[in-house]
């Protein structure tokens, strides 16, 4: 039986959060990016949010 490794892109598009990928961008859900701004605007590391 072969392994079947995943891409980063298949990667990418199996995380809820992410809209689109493309070879030059990720474009996140409108939702994630709300929560984004509210997380970072109360000072969370961009990192841990």
């Amino acid at each position: 039986m072969t392994k079947r490794y995943f891409t980063k892109n298949e990667q990418l598009k199996c995380n809820p959060k992410v809209q689109t990928v493309s070879e030059k961008a990720i474009t996140y859900t409108n939702e994630f990016k709300r929560h984004f701004i509210a997380e970072n605007g109360q000072g969370k590391l961009k990192k841990l949010v």
